[in-house]
This record gives structure tokens, C-alpha cells and sequence, in this order.
């Protein structure tokens, strides 16, 4: 049997949220990592986050019903595990400029959204709300 790697976890989640419409951004080290290198392999855990005003009653309904039965739900963020694999997504409440016009990446399959600039984010990743 396959062992599930990260990037598994990455589509995985990207299905999840697209099937609730709910647009996303990559964060911390799963951003970093994709933007090191195309053919980047990722490796840990898996971090997203999804803008609170894109976080609708209707696409919540939807993910929290898709989601794996033990994942834990706060009002700041949704973890769980896909296989061994953590992942984490941060809802954002405050407004922030590097996520108003993300940056597209493109990694395997798929385009994801990166804060832009990166770096800017990167630095104060631990301060957002």
C-alpha cells in the first residue's frame, strides 16, 4: 500500500475545499517549500489559510461535513490528519495586505495562492490573527 506523503494531504484538502467553494491560501513552511523549487516535494505538516470573509455559512457547512469526523474546529483554525499527515488551516480574521492580491504558484497539478510578498509574510506568519 502507498504510504501517503504531504503533498497527498495538500490535493486532498484542495478537493475538500474547492467541493465548499472556499478559496485558500498556502502558508508557513508548505508555502516556503513550493516556492524553493518547482518539483519541490513537500515534507510535514500541511499549512493553509482561508480568509474569515471567505469562510461563508454555506461553504462551512459543506467542508465541516466532508472533513474527517475527528478533526478539531475553533474559530481560529481546522486541524486534522490525512493518513499520518497534519494539517492545519488557519481561519484569518484581520485584514492583512499580503493576502488582498495573493500570488499564484503553480505545484504539479494544481495553482495555489501564495500571501504576496512572501517575505513580508513570512517574518510575521506568527502574528496573524
Amino acid at each position: 500500500m502507498k504510504k501517503i506523503t504531504s503533498n497527498d494531504a495538500l490535493y486532498y484538502t484542495e478537493d475538500l475545499l474547492n467541493r465548499a467553494f472556499i478559496p485558500f491560501l498556502l502558508l508557513g513552511d508548505t508555502a516556503k517549500t513550493l516556492i524553493q523549487g518547482f518539483h519541490s516535494d513537500l515534507d510535514g505538516q500541511v499549512e493553509l489559510g482561508v480568509l474569515k470573509k471567505d469562510y461563508t455559512e454555506s461553504g462551512k457547512r459543506v467542508f465541516e461535513s466532508v472533513i474527517p469526523r475527528d478533526a478539531k474546529i475553533t474559530k481560529k483554525s481546522i486541524a486534522f490528519e490525512y493518513g499520518e499527515i497534519p494539517v492545519k488551516i488557519k481561519i484569518i480574521h484581520k485584514n492583512y495586505q499580503f493576502f488582498e492580491h495573493p500570488e499564484h504558484i503553480i505545484h504539479k497539478i494544481s495553482d495555489f495562492c501564495i500571501p504576496n510578498p512572501f517575505d513580508k509574510y513570512y517574518k510575521t506568519r506568527n502574528l496573524i490573527q
